[in-house]
């Protein structure tokens, strides 16, 4: 368990780094747009600092120094910057203020803000009951165990970006990292994975921020934050963002944040700088995106250029390449590609692509009706809930009201930005067969934007505001009462109550804060948040992986006292559990990178292992194929011993090296 001294120092270093970058991030933010305020400025700080965060891990990352003591001087040194940077930088005040507030409806009908604080409510009170769940049960959700947070520990293990090649999937191990460069740096701060899962609540915090900047200026900020939550409550989020470490809400909300700052930029440079920084970091997060971040790209610089803003194509371009870049540069130094999903053939350049074909995509039979009766019909309504043709419809409306009546050319450009996401969607691989139901979810950046920006263009028209409202209305609702098809119920029972009162005392917190924003109620907020985390970790870290329900909690159980072991697995890619309670075992699928035996079962085996592990775990569950010895290759090895058995699960306690010669 996690003793009160390390928890004490953990969250010291958390608090130390999170202040310094906010409060620089906050007079970087007055030096550069001073005429900002509310909402607005507070997501233009969050970009600020994040950004900074990002740049300072990746740094160190790469230099194969991501361990505890030099993250937690590198962000403060961070923060430092940015503090010295906003008391230096000459404010930027030359742009008269209506350049960028314009007048904005104040008077909200106090029925539409009721509506949607009671329907945003509840899907927070859903994700939290999510979150609740895994605080009492651990992480669940396959790619969490896959390879989302594999990846993170050994990111942590091996102090930099490197040694997943035996974990995941092979286009797993090219993916872009900033979700997991999250969970990483809360593990080098308590030992322990106790911040993961809450980092999704966190996310879910900057998209209605950023749903309500992107139509405040419409004066319908309200209204877009409940369509955010309606995207939100989508099935196909509620079943695998809260309480695990997936990264399509935080792509998403990075993209609404990106959409929000294009659409107040006046495409000044500064906005539109931010606006490439959240678009960098979104493409960061996860590759599904590229396709319409690539049309947002060039598309903002051509608009940029037609309006003479030189200095504001450079910012926008400079920004996006910076915080978009690292992990496509790491990619090329490891693989010699930046690309490697593709085969890239461009004039005198050739690349190969390094991944082998991957599942297939939805165009591979989108014109088979069978398909569509067996596969894609129930899969559909297992993801986007029962409102679905209303879902896809709104998704619709949306896209071709920005495109033809968007009041401005970035209105425009966003909607073919979001039309191209969806057709685009429909080639990305894994988007077909049967993996369409578990992948729907490549679609939450384009849903999400879409349901945050509708309201603001119905915005001039009380009546059709009104029947926006009540639309999403219907979807929230359909969403609430949706079962989920994965491993967490859609409400986990025992959890609701708690996750109401939690979230009520967090609220009046908050509006004690932001009505009255006095140093002391701020305090009194971080004191009940920090003693609230130290009985949450006690709880989740010892329940964690206990009794969960998963094919492997026997050998989960097993590897949580297991320490700094090796662990090689067979037929299995839900290995996270096996890295142990602290995060400390070094685990490897047993058959990747591919394993050539020399068509010598016993002796190729016994050579490929020799000297590789401490334990080998011989079991079948999960999705995949698998290649695995017989089991009387490691049985019958001298330095072999059986620890646990269970079902058809053997773990086996290596205490000392393989014997070919024995076979």
């Amino acid at each position: 368990m996690l003793s009160l001294g390390r928890f004490v120092t953990g969250t010291t270093a958390c608090v130390a780094v999170v202040g310094a970058l906010a409060y620089g991030s906050l007079l970087a933010r007055r030096s550069l747009l001073p005429q900002w305020s509310g909402a607005l400025a507070r997501l233009a700080e969050i970009i600020i600092g994040l950004f900074v965060f990002f740049a300072v891990a990746q740094a160190l990352g790469a230099a194969h120094l991501f361990s505890s003591i030099t993250v937690f001087v590198g962000e403060l040194l961070g923060g430092l910057a940015l503090c010295v940077a906003g008391r230096r930088l000459p404010a930027t005040g030359a742009h008269p203020q209506d350049e960028f507030v314009l007048s904005v409806r104040t008077s909200r009908p106090r029925g539409e803000v009721a509506v949607t604080v009671v329907g945003v409510a509840l899907v927070v009170v859903q994700w939290s009951t999510h979150v609740a769940y895994a605080i009492s049960k651990g992480m669940t959700h396959a790619d969490t165990l896959w390879y989302h947070q594999p990846f993170a520990a050994t990111f942590v293990q091996q102090h930099g970006f490197t040694g997943i090649d035996s974990l995941g999937y092979d286009a797993a191990r090219w993916f872009p990292f900033n979700a997991q460069v999250v969970h990483g740096a809360g593990m080098l701060a308590f030992g322990r994975d106790i911040i993961s899962p809450f980092v999704n609540l966190a996310w879910m915090a900057l998209v209605l921020v950023a749903a309500w900047c992107a139509g405040r200026r419409h004066g319908v900020g309200h209204v877009c934050v409940l369509g955010a939550g309606a995207a939100l409550g989508l099935p196909v989020l509620v079943a695998t963002q809260p309480g695990q470490a997936s990264s399509d809400v935080a792509c998403a909300a990075l993209l609404l944040a990106a959409v929000a700052l294009l659409l107040e930029s006046k495409l000044a440079p500064v906005p539109l700088g931010l606006a490439g920084l959240a678009a960098g970091m979104a493409l960061s997060t996860k590759i599904t995106i590229a396709a319409p971040m690539a049309l947002l790209a060039v598309g903002v610089v051509v608009v940029a250029l037609l309006g003479r803003h030189y200095a504001a194509t450079a910012a926008w371009s400079g920004a996006l390449a910076v915080t978009g870049s690292f992990w496509f540069l790491r990619d090329w130094v490891l693989s010699g590609t930046p690309l490697p999903w593709f085969a890239i053939n461009v004039g005198p350049i050739h690349l190969p692509a390094q991944i082998p074909p991957s599942a297939p995509s939805l165009a591979h039979d989108v014109t088979s009706a069978s398909a569509w009766r067996d596969l894609y019909l129930d899969g559909i309504w297992q993801g986007l809930g029962r409102a679905w043709p209303v879902v896809l419809a709104l998704l619709l409306v949306a896209i071709v009201l920005l495109v033809v009546s968007g009041p401005s050319r970035m209105h425009r450009l966003i909607g073919a930005a979001l039309a191209g996401g969806v057709v685009a969607y429909v080639f990305t691989p894994l988007t077909g067969g049967f993996g369409f139901v578990f992948n729907l979810r490549y679609l939450a950046p384009v849903l999400l934007v879409a349901f945050a920006l509708l309201p603001a263009l119905l915005s001039s028209r009380d009546g059709w505001r009104r029947l926006a409202i009540v639309t999403l209305l219907v979807v929230l609702v359909a969403d609430l009462t949706m079962p989920n098809r994965e491993r967490v119920d859609a409400w986990p029972s025992g959890t609701v109550l708690p996750a109401i009162a939690v979230l009520a005392v967090a609220a009046v917190l908050t509006y004690g804060v932001v009505r009255r924003p006095r140093a002391l109620v701020g305090a009194w907020a971080a004191v009940l948040a920090v003693v609230a985390l130290w009985f949450a970790q006690r709880h989740y870290l010892e329940h964690r992986y206990v009794g969960v329900g998963l094919d492997a909690d026997a050998v989960n159980a097993y590897f949580r006292d297991v320490h700094d072991a090796r662990v090689v697995v067979f037929g299995s890619d839900e290995t996270y559990p096996m890295f142990g309670l602290d995060l400390s075992n070094r685990v490897a699928r047993g058959d990747a990178p591919v394993v050539d035996v020399h068509g010598d079962d016993c002796r190729g085996w016994r050579t490929n292992l020799r000297d590789r592990a401490d334990y080998v775990v011989m079991t079948q569950f999960g999705f995949g194929y698998f290649v695995k010895p017989p089991d009387a290759v490691i049985a019958g090895d001298p330095a072999a011993h059986v620890v646990l058995r269970s079902g058809n699960t053997t773990v086996y306690r290596i205490a000392g090296a393989f014997d070919p010669g024995a076979c």
